[in-house]
């Protein structure tokens, strides 16, 4: 009897040894992690929400929600909240969001003759926002059972494990009131008193059958007013991240500019983690977030270091503020390829490198004067009092000492000027750079824009090359407006107004266009030549890539004909990375980057007679001829860093 005891009391504590072990092991196989939720099995998420020109942020929110979510449906204006014009900032840089291309709906819209207030546009783009989903529903692209955010601010960003377990909650309600833990300027400066949106219910989740419940946006909030559940903190506000110049751009176009003031010193409140309007006791505290963005550890599809990241999302590297600030400088800012690049360049040192907005410059003494439309651009995308006319003479030093300058960056032809002599800051690092020539090396850095440009024999003399941009192939063109037939050829060309000067080319065209009535040839940004034939078109400058792109679009392919060819040739790349054919001489010209780039993927011509045959005998192909692929602004920006900075 003891023995059986003793043996029915060894099986039993082996039983609960054993179910002991078979627990632990179920429960670590099948613990929760945060991290490696899968969101997108459980259900279809659309991701609506509107964006003005925070890039950054627009980037880390398609990183951080694209494995949960089914389609992105961003709204953006070319008018600010005050009603005053900006570019459509998402659709001019819309090569950086190649990766979610799938996903990303981009509805940019023309608010140009729209009277609203400001509260009423802001609205009107959530109303659009709100529309595009429920058409998507009516034509069966998403699913009655998909989950719609309604609508968001791009800067709201959700974080996958806190809402994977709110979003069940749509089982019991039909409306859920998202809410986000509080941020400014960066993941390090948060407040605990507010849940963000504190009061305002213009975001809801719902199952997409229930949008037909929402009518519109109105002042208030959405219409009808509608119940819903707050779910707690499910992400991040990402308020006012960019630096000073962001916030500065920032709250001189939002509804509220009227209303408020933002302090002199940004940089000292960023740092100490104070309120940028001046408001005392809004409850601003140092510390940490509830969680950090997966992407600081190097998720997703974003090819930007996790260094970006870090210098836009913590405190360490928040401040824009550094020892390298550059100021852009050329002499007029023109239309051609140069104003271009500088554009470019400045954009880069911002966008890509995260040295903070720079400082744009031209002469205001200089024949031609700057162009007042690129001019304008230049404001909009760096701020009106980042575009400064200086004077050579008086006022250089004077801007340049306010600003804090360390760097001048100066696009020129490539020889010396005088204009290094009357800098009196003799630590401002120049950086000259050679668009033609780069035979007399001044400056503290002097490079080119192509291994053409001619260089002092047994000087080094590094090549910087130009950014070409991705661009849509495929979208609107302007042949219906010019009443264009489909099925006609038309040869295209833009560039700077003198530099068509090939005169054999021109009469070339002149006795075609006469010959051939159903060849057309499209012509911007160059001066009129020929007779008035309705198969020879000219337009007027060409100044917004959208338009630049329908352009392109309309053509079979570009003629060039500059007589001393190109030292990059920004016009003959835009046409190349959208894959029109080339049409230009093979003459050994002083330039010939462009010849050494194309290759065998260029249509060739040597005089008046072999220019007509590759007209005449040009046929339309699918064959890809794209060249100057190798010069993306990521590459190119590199490059910059690496010489001139």
């Amino acid at each position: 009897m003891f023995w059986s005891i003793i043996l029915l009391y060894c099986i039993f504590t082996c039983l609960v040894i054993f179910s002991g072990i078979l627990i632990t092991y179920y429960l670590s196989e099948n613990k929760s992690e945060p991290s490696r939720v899968n969101l997108s099995s459980a259900v279809k998420f659309i991701d609506t929400f509107i964006v003005n020109d925070e890039l950054d942020l627009l980037e880390l929110r398609l990183n951080e929600h694209e494995d949960f979510t089914q389609y992105f449906i961003a709204i953006e204006s070319n008018r600010t909240h005050k009603a005053k014009p900006k570019p459509h900032y998402v659709k001019e840089n819309i090569h950086r969001f190649e990766k979610w291309k799938d996903k990303l709906i981009l509805i940019s819209m023309d608010d140009s003759k729209i009277t609203l207030d400001g509260t009423l546009r802001e609205r009107r783009a959530r109303d659009a926002a709100l529309n595009k989903a429920k058409e998507m529903l009516a034509n069966n692209m998403i699913s009655p059972e998909s989950v719609v955010s309604v609508v968001c601010d791009v800067d709201e960003i959700f974080e996958i494990s806190s809402l994977y377990k709110k979003l069940k909650d749509l089982d019991k309600h039909e409306f859920l009131r998202p809410q986000w833990q509080f941020f400014y300027y960066n993941l390090n400066c948060h407040n605990p008193k507010h849940v963000w949106p504190d009061r305002q219910r213009r975001t809801f989740f719902c199952k997409a059958k229930n949008l037909e419940k929402i009518s519109h946006f109105d002042k208030n909030g959405v219409f009808p007013k509608i119940k819903a559940k707050n779910t707690g903190v499910v992400g991040w506000h990402m308020s006012n991240f960019g630096g000073e110049e962001y916030i500065r751009r920032k709250y001189k176009s939002v509804f509220e500019a009227n209303r408020v003031r933002v302090v002199k010193d940004v940089e000292t409140v960023i740092q100490n983690c104070e309120d940028v309007l001046g408001r005392k006791n809004y409850g601003w505290k140092k510390g940490e977030p509830f969680i950090y963005p997966r992407t600081l550890q190097g998720h997703g599809k974003t090819e930007r270091p996790i260094n970006f990241w870090k210098n836009l999302l913590l405190a360490d590297s928040t401040s824009k503020k550094s020892p390298v600030r550059f100021a852009f400088y050329q002499n007029t800012l023109q239309e051609r390829g140069t104003s271009v690049a500088l554009y470019d360049y400045a954009d880069g040192y911002d966008s890509i490198l995260n040295y903070g907005t720079p400082l744009i410059l031209y002469n205001k003494d200089f024949t031609p004067k700057s162009n007042e439309k690129i001019k304008t651009k230049f404001e909009n995308r760096f701020g009106k009092a980042n575009v400064v006319g200086i004077s050579w003479d008086k006022s250089i030093n004077d801007v340049l000492e306010a600003r804090k300058i360390t760097h001048l960056y100066y696009i020129k032809w490539g020889t010396p000027d005088g204009n290094l002599d009357k800098l009196t800051n003799k630590n401002i690092k120049t950086c000259i750079h050679c668009v033609f020539g780069a035979g007399k090396p001044h400056g503290d850095v002097y490079a080119r824009i192509s291994p053409t440009v001619a260089a002092k024999k047994g000087v080094y003399t590094p090549v910087v090359p130009h950014v070409v941009r991705k661009r849509p192939i495929h979208g609107e063109n302007m042949r219906k407006e010019l009443n264009i037939p489909e099925d006609s050829l038309v040869f295209a060309r833009y560039g700077a107004r003198d530099t068509f000067d090939l005169g054999y080319v021109k009469q070339a065209i002149a006795q075609l266009a006469v010959e051939n009535p159903s060849i057309y040839f499209l012509f911007a940004n160059t001066n009129r030549f020929g007779p008035r034939k309705k198969n020879i078109i000219f337009l007027n400058s060409l100044y917004e890539d959208e338009d630049k792109n329908k352009f392109i679009r309309t053509s079979d392919a570009m003629i060039h004909a500059r007589r001393r060819g190109e030292s990059f040739g920004l016009s003959i790349a835009e046409f190349s990375v959208m894959n029109k054919p080339i049409i230009t001489s093979s003459k050994n010209y002083v330039d010939r980057f462009h010849l050494e780039t194309l290759g065998d993927k260029g249509i060739y011509y040597q005089d008046q007679e072999t220019f007509r045959s590759a007209i005449l005998n040009f046929r339309k192909t699918n064959e890809d001829v794209r060249c100057y692929t190798d010069f993306e602004p990521e590459k190119v920006m590199k490059i910059f860093e690496q010489v001139f900075v």
